[in-house]
């Protein structure tokens, strides 16, 4: 059975004082930074909201354990470390 994953991300900033440029996530395989499913990032450089996988998405997973990767730019080009669910 599939279940749906929803992750949820409070995040304001990556780094006290840097705003946020871009956000992605991806589903098992990292495809490489820049690559991932794009996150919409706030007018003031910040995030917060949820991830949450479309049914399509889910449906073409085999059965087993998967994880779901989440990242953030921020404005200086730097991009953080990737967390995993």
């Amino acid at each position: 059975m599939k279940a749906f994953v929803v992750l949820l991300l409070a995040l304001s900033r990556m780094w006290a004082g840097a705003a946020l440029t871009q956000g992605e996530y991806f589903v098992d395989g990292d495809p490489g930074l820049g690559n991932g499913v794009a996150l919409a990032i706030g007018p003031n450089g910040d995030f917060s909201g949820e991830v949450t996988l479309a049914p399509s998405e889910i449906a073409s997973l085999p059965d087993g354990v998967h994880f779901v990767g989440v990242r953030f730019k921020d404005e200086a080009g730097n991009w953080g470390l990737t967390s995993y669910q």
